[in-house]
């Protein structure tokens, strides 16, 4: 295989040292090498595990006591300073802002003092609070998009008094929690950890952006230094995009934006990219404060040849093509690692690039446009912590096995850090786990002779006499519990040579990290109203931004109002999140009220995939007992069943015996207390595994088959339950496959189109309860689109998605004011890899609406009638021209079984005998309007 030019570079200087070794390795045995000295601790924490504080800085930690006020409550967590946050639910913000938490801070020194807050976000409308010191006015805090992790952010400045000084936390939007506030009067410090009074812990600097704003909010958090930087945006309701980017284009020289604050020493920078105009942009790293010395990862397009590479800072490398993974005006991942030595470069999950020579350096990182034009979203920065030993610049503080043989060489053994002789030594960094390790090993055998162990960490691949050792970017629960990995295994690295064997290491360095999951959440539902404002218009414009509109010729048009949808609808009303099928439901002093027998309700929205469930549940007497039903549809479902435990009994082995005497259908039964209290119930899906608890209770397992359906249901089936504060999370990417909500740039697809189709991110406006969409206009005939998925799967896969109504909107003073178009010749593809024209092709609603074909290889197999018997979806025409208005599509391929189902039930199948062998998934229309959402392609793993 022909490397790039780049990476045979490095790999030449590896290849050159090893020449040279058999010399070097002689005078290393002639010479007499220092001892490696041992630093304090015990290998698994040692570097700086805490920071000192500043003089005249305090700090209130929420555990030591705070006076809260409704809606605030006090919430244990364990990620929390001292296990206590300050929580405001979501859903329980109140327009008057009755939500207050005071605290007391003892000042002996009077002045303007820098505030820092501590908070965990859970997104773009739950990030922010007020605070207030004393009487003076309220400050907001927060509105930064780094989302499910606790960080810092800046909460302003305040005058303190000497003396006793409330400080005032007032509720704003809800989804966040605070754990501690910051008082200093460096204006230089930056905690990025716990605080305690002896310092501040080792933790990790973040900064994200998703430009998920209007214009006028401007870009709070960015030096623009040059050129022109704007957000991308539209009031025009029927182009609405919710990817706000942030687009750049040069003026006169080099257009440059930084992200604000202190250098970084190591970093991983993650953002989504759209090149539309032929040129060159990327990412800046390493940019030195003067601005003279800049390192660029610089993407280059020019009629329709695309390549990637490194310059500046004395690393310039040739290009690299890269054409078949980057186009221009399609969306891209771009992920660049930038610690030690090291320089890794992806797109779309694809490796491109890796260099292992560069000198580490700290500096301002950002966005760079030289020519053309490209938008940029979704930004994310974060720290990478490393430690680094060369035996010159960078030494590190090792702690040395009680078998230890290792050395520093000699002054004349240059190009060496390390000689290890037998034994091992260790490293650390205050407690986080080692998430990567870097080694430049060089013997006289040529092979590597020391072993490097790091829980979780595993061999990745090397470049020349380098090698890396990564934690996999997926680790199961089971495989941690079945290698009994502890967070205090995995904090820390071990370096061991054997027997007679010597090693000589030239360079190593550690990375340390905290993974932040990438979660999408439904919910939570708190029923203290009947109803909830759906979330799919843009809403927060500025004053200046609402006068515009109003003045502007197309008021009437541009006019926002937001949209009330009931929480509980009837069957087959599309505008509801939940669904009732039977029984009776209903809402009741702000919880959701279920009475049997068999009363069932549906959850709008569909999941195949991995979740997680947790809500309240309340048994309403001794006779009552209720489920909840996950992945319904044309196979046996996942019944996770729950039985009063008598007020009397209390031991859990004759609960769970209670439990089992129950029922037979479900895959777990689990007791609940007859009490009249609400109690707590967690369940969680991955792969074919299932646990559920109740309360503090031990989790209930069981391994089930998984079919291919994706309804959910809460059913009560004898006597009444109540419901609260149901939330599902889903993973966006797992093991098997991925959830795209479209709720962002999702660049895992090619938005192709032909014949004058568009494709745009979440366009028009919708009648049904939808808050993101990718939407297809392809109306003019021989007009069609695909949206066409990057990765490969299978060979047995599925994709399940829905489909929704295209809206056109007229203005408020026009009859009608909106028209909805029907979405017809809806089109889904399982391909090869490389031969996209061939697979297996659904269409539905095709043939003037009257029939749904299965196509192999281009010839009809199969085909179902859709005239008015077909009932899963009906054309009935007028305002909403399909019933239901929502539908849930999935087209399944197990072998040589091919099915598809719709809205729960299979409405086509082909028995292939000679199956064939497809990775690949896509889906699009011709002479159609529709909107595609909440898409899942899922791959069978055994």
């Amino acid at each position: 295989m022909k490397l790039p030019r780049t990476i045979m570079i490095v790999i030449a200087c590896g290849a050159a040292v090893g020449i040279g070794f058999a010399a070097l390795f002689m005078r290393a045995l002639s010479a007499k090498p220092q001892p490696l000295e041992s630093s304090s601790g015990d290998g698994s924490a040692n570097g700086d595990a805490k920071s000192a504080l500043p003089k005249d800085t305090f700090i209130l930690s929420i555990a030591e006591g705070a006076e809260v006020a409704a809606p605030f409550i006090l919430r244990e967590n364990a990620a929390a300073v001292g296990g206590i946050a300050l929580v405001l639910p979501k859903g329980t913000r109140t327009d008057e802002h009755k939500g207050k938490a005071r605290l007391t801070l003892n000042s002996q020194t009077a002045g303007s003092y820098n505030a820092w807050a501590r908070g965990l976000w859970r997104d773009t409308c739950s990030n922010s609070f007020s605070l207030k010191s004393g009487e003076a006015p309220e400050q907001v805090v927060g509105n930064d998009d780094v989302f499910g992790v606790w960080h810092w952010v800046p909460a302003g400045k305040h005058n303190l008094i000497a003396g006793k000084n409330t400080i005032t936390i007032t509720e704003r939007e809800d989804g966040i929690e605070i754990d501690q506030v910051l008082f200093t009067r460096d204006p230089g410090f930056q905690p990025t950890g716990p605080v305690s009074p002896i310092g501040c812990a080792r933790g990790i600097r973040r900064f994200a952006d998703t430009f998920n704003r209007s214009p006028d909010h401007g870009n709070d958090g960015w030096d623009m230094l040059s050129g022109d930087w704007h957000i991308a945006f539209s009031f025009d309701p029927n182009r609405i995009p919710n990817q706000y980017a942030l687009e750049g284009k040069p003026t006169q020289g080099e257009a440059m934006a930084l992200v604000q604050g202190a250098p970084w020493y190591g970093c991983r920078l993650s953002f989504s990219f759209s090149p539309s105009q032929d040129g060159k942009y990327g990412a800046v790293l390493d940019r030195s404060l003067d601005g003279k010395s800049a390192l660029l990862a610089a993407f280059e397009i020019s009629k329709g040849h695309a390549s990637l590479s490194v310059e500046g800072a004395g690393s310039a490398s040739a290009p690299l093509d890269i054409s078949a993974w980057m186009r221009l005006n399609q969306w891209h991942r771009v992920v660049i690692e930038r610690w030690a030595w090291v320089l890794r470069i992806s797109v779309d999950d694809r490796p491109v690039l890796t260099r292992v020579d560069l000198a580490p350096r700290a500096g301002k990182v950002g966005f760079f446009v030289s020519a053309g034009s490209a938008a940029f979203d979704d930004l994310e920065l974060e720290e990478i912590p490393w430690q680094a030993d060369d035996g010159k610049e960078l030494t590190l503080p090792w702690t040395l096995g009680k078998d230890a043989k290792w050395f520093r060489p000699t002054a004349s053994e240059k190009g060496q850090a390390l000689i290890g002789r037998g034994g091992s030594i260790g490293c650390g960094l205050g407690g986080m786990p080692v998430e990567e390790i870097f080694i430049d090993e060089t013997n006289e055998k040529g092979a590597p002779v020391c072993t490097v162990h790091a829980a979780g960490v595993e061999p990745e691949n090397a470049i020349g006499t380098a090698r890396f050792l990564k934690r996999p970017r997926f680790v199961s629960k089971a495989a941690v519990a079945e290698n009994q990995i502890s967070e205090a295994d995995s904090a820390s690295a071990t370096f061991q040579v054997q027997g007679e064997e010597e090693t000589h290491i030239r360079r190593v360095a550690v990375r340390y990290g905290v993974r932040t999951p990438d979660r999408y959440f439904i919910g939570p539902y708190h029923f203290a109203n009947t109803e909830l404002v759906d979330p799919s218009d843009y809403l927060d414009f500025t004053p200046a931004e609402y006068e515009a509109m109003a003045k502007s010729p197309e008021a009437a048009k541009l006019r926002r109002v937001p949209k009330i949808k009931t929480i509980l609808g009837r069957d087959g009303d599309d505008e509801s999140p939940w669904v009732r099928e039977s029984g009776m439901w209903g809402i009741r002093d702000g919880v959701l009220y279920g009475q049997g027998p068999n009363a069932h309700l549906r959850h709008a929205q569909e999941v195949a995939g991995d979740m997680e469930l947790t809500l309240k549940l309340k048994l309403l007497d001794a006779h009552s007992s209720a489920e909840i039903v996950l992945y319904g549809g044309p196979d046996p479902a996942l019944r996770i069943a729950f039985f009063p435990l008598p007020a009397m009994e209390t031991n859990v082995k004759s609960a769970a015996k209670i439990a089992s005497k129950q029922t037979f259908a479900a895959e777990l039964s689990l007791c609940v207390p007859a009490d009249g209290n609400w109690h707590d119930v967690s369940i969680h899906v991955q792969h074919n595994t299932v646990e559920a608890r109740v309360d503090k209770a031990a989790s209930e397992r069981k391994e089930f088959v998984r079919g291919d359906g994706s309804r959910i249901h809460f059913n009560v089936l004898s006597g009444a339950a109540e419901f609260n504060d149901i939330q599902f999370v889903i993973p966006r990417h797992t093991p098997e496959g991925f959830f795209y909500p479209f709720d962002r740039a999702e660049t895992d697809w090619w938005r192709e189109s032909q014949g004058g189709a568009r494709w745009l991110d979440h366009g028009g406006i919708a009648c049904v309860l939808a808050s993101s969409w990718v939407a297809l206009s392809a109306a003019q005939g021989g007009a069609e689109g695909v949206l066409r998925n990057k990765h490969s799967f299978g060979p047995n896969l599925a994709v399940a998605f829905d489909v929704e109504e295209n809206s056109e909107w007229f203005g408020w003073d026009k009859q009608p004011n909106h028209l909805h178009y029907p979405y017809d010749n809806i089109t889904v593809w399982l391909t090869p890899e490389k031969t996209p024209e061939r697979g297996y092709k659904l269409l539905l609603n095709a043939e003037n609406r009257s029939a749904t074909i299965l196509y192999r290889d281009g010839k009809e197999v199969t085909r179902v009638s859709q005239q008015t018997n077909f009932f899963p979806m009906q054309y009935v025409g007028g305002h909403g021209p399909y019933f239901p208005r929502r539908n849930r599509i999935s087209l399944i391929k197990h072998e040589g079984h091919i099915r598809a189902v719709l809205n729960g039930k299979e409405i086509l199948h082909f028995d292939d005998a000679d199956p064939l062998d497809v990775s690949q998934v896509a889906l699009g229309g011709h002479q159609t309007h529709i909107n595609f959402t909440d898409i899942e392609v899922r791959q069978f793993v055994k």
